[in-house]
């Protein structure tokens, strides 16, 4: 949310309280049941409910120790948040790059050392570079650029939230840090 909105917001909702009114409609509106139960409008909506504001995706606690991690399948992006060695906590889209498999399954698994993919048995570390890659053939793969996609994760006030849209060069993760802070 905007600060200027969020401000805007916050003059609107003492005022009321010194009313004691709140913003209602003038009349009573009606929507139609086909309004919650549309499939085209659910697609339309999906994008921009999910796709451009930081959600929550868990609470700290649900991944308290390196390698315990936590999917969800909510955006059309699936997403894992683990936390590294480090202590920090990161998001990727839960999927190979080889082939696009799910890596992790579970909805949350604790203490992994590394994502193996079960298709073909990519191993990725917990920061999300691509560790190895078995077989013969691979030998001129570029591993530097085959990590796991990274979505831009923030951990603050007990939750980790994700922006589920890969992160780029243009400073997008900072800006998620940003933007959630003024939640």
């Amino acid at each position: 949310m905007r600060p200027e909105t969020q401000l805007d917001i916050g003059r609107e909702i003492v005022a009321r309280l010194a009313e004691e009114s709140t913003p209602l409609a003038d009349d009573v509106y009606w929507n139609e049941p086909e309004v919650y139960i549309d499939a085209e409008r659910h697609e339309l909506e999906l994008p921009l409910f999910f796709g451009e504001f930081p959600l929550v995706i868990a609470a700290s606690s649900q991944i308290p120790n390196a390698g315990d991690v936590i999917t969800d399948d909510h955006t059309k992006v699936p997403i894992m948040v683990v936390r590294g060695v480090d202590g920090r906590v990161r998001a990727f889209v839960n999927a190979c790059r080889h082939r696009g498999s799910r890596i992790v399954l579970d909805d949350q698994v604790c203490g992994l050392r590394a994502f193996t993919c079960p298709y073909h048995a990519w191993v990725y570390g917990l920061d999300g570079t691509l560790r190895t890659v078995p077989g013969n053939g691979f030998d001129t793969l570029e591993r530097s650029r085959l990590g796991l996609i990274e979505l831009p994760a923030a951990e603050r006030a007990g939750l980790v939230w994700v922006l589920p849209r890969p992160v780029s060069d243009d400073g997008t993760d900072d800006e998620l840090g940003a933007a959630v802070d003024t939640l």
